[in-house]
């Protein structure tokens, strides 16, 4: 972890130099069309965006809400807002529009972009008045309301205004600093309210650490699915794509299950709960599939649990239980894979603690998985399940570049570069999270082994 601190304009602005036609994203648009867009292109866009912004007078650390479903608009707005030198927080868009106001005057937003009727009738009426709202953006159907500005407009007001100075471009991805604020995440669990505040530099030490443990690049495939206003597919889906240069597939409403077959990616990435309803939906097509097989199946799932903790230990299988994995593989787990695409080698799961059963699950389909911990006041990313060391239940060990310790009271502190900038106050500003000493409490009831495995109470 030597290199300089980065921005998430220097990633963006390295994955288009890097990796300019290879394909940024597969998606649908409003109408129904497939389309896919390249780096080169996707970087276009959210250059474009920017500038459109800057010409409306978006100022450095200005505050914008985005809201609304999946979709490409969602990603560029939220990348496009950050290297304008805004600070996005992304709300959702099912929530009850009297709490959604709310929500963005005491946040103080100067800007919203919308891309549901639902969400952008309230914010239109807010926007102009005493409110700090002065602009509302949308896409999609949202464009169409009286008072809010059309998202393909922006991005005509930042090609013009490149048009009359084309140095802008360059100027706009230099200005941001790597300790300037980035994103606040919300806790909608949190009462009283909540605000977590991180820095670009918070938010590229995380994805560059999970990134070396993936191994992925250009040749992998991965899927939107998890909501955009969601810190797993913000931090570790958007920007951790930009990290490693993998093509993503956004999906629609469409089942996890039917639409992994279709896109077949190479890596997922979910939560937990979105893991168990994967599981559940794959044991049931699988038994749909191989209905004669459930018997087969329950016994090569018994032998690749075997091969599994095998490959944990680094231990080499005997030559019987190689054999046994070989047979059930050919005969029933290699078709199980197929329904999910038949090309998923690795499974993601970040911030909360994922059952060990649960990953043992789909370790023993032939599948790795990868466990990282953390709050959203650490980036989300404190820990990371060991890859040379059999720790089952833990969370695994610090990411490097990070100090974890249990001080008294058995409470995990954390500090280091992923640590966030503080959590937002009651007049606005920003407040440390940390003690003196730069440490920050994250857990209540915790221990660590010898082996540096941190153990998390129930």
């Amino acid at each position: 972890m030597d290199e300089p601190p980065r921005t998430l304009a220097d990633l963006l602005a390295e994955r288009v130099r890097e990796s300019g036609e290879a394909i940024a994203y597969r998606y649908r648009e409003f109408a129904g069309a497939a389309r896919t867009v390249n780096y080169r292109e996707f970087g276009e866009r959210v250059q474009s965006f920017a500038l459109g912004l800057t010409s409306l007078g978006l100022g450095r650390s200005s505050r914008i809400c985005i809201i609304g479903g999946s979709g490409l608009e969602w990603t560029i707005a939220d990348l496009g807002a950050i290297v304008a030198g805004g600070v996005t927080v992304g709300l959702d868009a099912g929530s009850d529009p009297t709490e959604l106001t709310a929500i963005v005057e005491r946040l103080g937003c100067e800007l919203a972009v919308c891309g549901t009727r639902g969400s952008v009738e309230p914010l239109a009426q807010l926007a102009g008045g005493s409110s700090q709202l002065k602009r509302v953006v949308g896409w999609g159907r949202a464009a169409s309301v009286p008072g809010v500005l059309p998202f393909g407009q922006v991005c005509l007001m930042g090609n013009e205004l490149e048009a009359r100075d084309s140095k802008l471009p360059a100027q706009l991805f230099a200005a941001p600093s790597p300790h300037d604020p980035a994103l606040i995440l919300l806790d909608p669990g949190a009462d009283p309210f909540r605000a977590v505040v991180l820095s670009h530099r918070n938010c590229c030490f995380s994805v560059a650490n999970l990134a070396r443990v993936l191994g992925t690049g250009q040749s992998d495939e991965s899927v939107s699915h998890l909501p955009m206003h969601d810190p797993v597919e913000r931090l570790f889906g958007t920007f951790l794509r930009l990290e490693t240069g993998m093509a993503t597939h956004i999906l629609g409403e469409e089942p996890l299950i039917d639409a992994l077959m279709a896109t077949r990616p190479t890596v997922y990435l979910g939560t937990p709960a979105t893991l168990q309803c994967l599981k559940d939906q794959w044991v049931q097509r699988v038994l749909e599939t191989f209905p004669w097989k459930s018997r087969v199946l329950s016994r090569g799932q018994k032998v690749g649990a075997e091969l599994a903790r095998h490959r944990a230990r680094q231990q080499a299988p005997s030559p019987l239980l190689r054999a046994k994995g070989m047979l059930f593989d050919r005969l029933v787990l290699a078709g199980a894979r197929e329904c999910l695409g038949g090309r998923l080698r690795t499974v993601v799961t970040t911030f909360g603690p994922a059952p060990v059963d649960l990953l043992g699950f789909y370790e023993a389909f032939g599948l790795r998985t990868v466990e990282g911990w953390g709050t959203r006041e650490c980036t989300g990313l404190c820990t990371l399940s060991p890859m040379d060391l059999p720790c089952p239940g833990s969370v695994g060990r610090p990411v490097p570049g990070v100090e974890v310790a249990v001080f008294s009271e058995r409470r995990l502190r954390t500090r280091g570069p992923h640590v966030c900038l503080g959590l937002l106050g009651g007049d606005g500003g920003t407040v440390s999270a940390c003690d003196d000493d730069g440490w920050l409490t994250v857990h209540d009831d915790a221990r660590m082994d010898t082996h540096g495995c941190t153990w998390l109470s129930q």
